[in-house]
């Protein structure tokens, strides 16, 4: 089984582009919304959200698979997840391939330095209750059309 977990603010369908790879490769394939994503169940409280409840995700989706055998695929924020649950050795993996994604402890030690906490800023204004929220959503979303518009398809596609 190859289990893909999407960044932020992406969903399931950012991996439509490797499921057909994965699976010439004779893997099972799933690609999920992560919770709160897309139309899945949105927990009302931001410790739902804690990492320990990401990881828990992360093994029910394989428990519920039935895999025997896992590559974890892990891309952006939901690549802190994907460490995590490989560190905790919940289940076995053939193999964790993190994607725009640091090693926790290599990004806590360069968080230490200002010029990462500056690329990193982002991190802590989504930390704020309600304010990322309302930014986001104005106008439709306008603002991450605008972000990432462009950005995942060549502009020819």
């Amino acid at each position: 089984m190859a289990l893909c977990l999407h960044g932020f603010p992406e969903h399931a369908i950012s991996w439509r582009h490797q499921i057909p790879v994965l699976a010439g490769m004779r893997y099972r394939v799933w690609a999920v919304n992560q919770r709160g994503y897309g139309r899945t169940t949105r927990p009302t409280q931001v410790a739902d959200y804690a990492l320990p409840h990401l990881v828990d995700d992360v093994t029910a989706l394989i428990n519920a698979a039935g895999a025997k055998s896992v590559v974890l695929i892990g891309r952006d924020w939901v690549a802190m997840v994907a460490w995590c649950f490989a560190a905790e050795q919940l289940h076995p993996l053939e193999r964790l391939v993190i994607m725009n994604g640091p090693h926790p402890l290599c990004f806590r030690t360069a968080l230490k330095h200002w010029r990462q906490m500056r690329k990193s800023w982002y991190v802590a204004f989504f930390q704020l209750p309600r304010l990322p929220e309302r930014i986001l959503t104005v106008n439709g979303g306008a603002i991450v059309r605008r972000m990432f518009g462009g950005v995942a398809l060549p502009p020819d596609v």
